[in-house]
């Protein structure tokens, strides 16, 4: 049997983690979280080889997340999806070692290429 990649969404919104997970299922192991605690929960017991993440959460800001995430591991691939279009949230992400930066709204076809993009390439 081939192995899936697990991708975890990281987002507050349902209607966006289901915007995602419903296409991306047939592909891959799709696991969710709607806040930062739930999500390094998550993280830290299900390893996924990438996690989309939204900074804007209820509970504390993505930063913490994709900084626990380097703690644990700096091969996982880390695509920040925000509404957050400005130049210090991108740098931020960059600096804190994420491998893509896409701001909302956004079509599926964008975000498919680049998850693609980031699983098939070297870790």
């Amino acid at each position: 049997m081939e192995h899936k990649n697990t991708i975890l969404i990281v987002d507050d919104n349902p209607s966006i983690r289901t915007f995602l997970k419903v296409p991306l299922q047939s592909k891959f192991n799709i696991i969710q979280a709607a806040s930062a605690e739930e999500a390094i929960d998550m993280y830290m017991k299900k390893g996924p080889e990438l996690v989309i993440l939204d900074l804007g959460l209820p509970d504390k800001d993505g930063f913490h997340v994709l900084e626990e995430v380097r703690k644990k591991d700096d091969t996982t691939k880390v695509i920040i999806l925000t509404a957050r279009d400005d130049n210090e949230s991108r740098e931020k992400s960059k600096k804190l070692g994420a491998n893509e930066y896409m701001t909302k709204p956004f079509r599926f076809s964008e975000i498919l290429d680049v998850i693609e993009g980031q699983l098939s390439a070297p870790s």
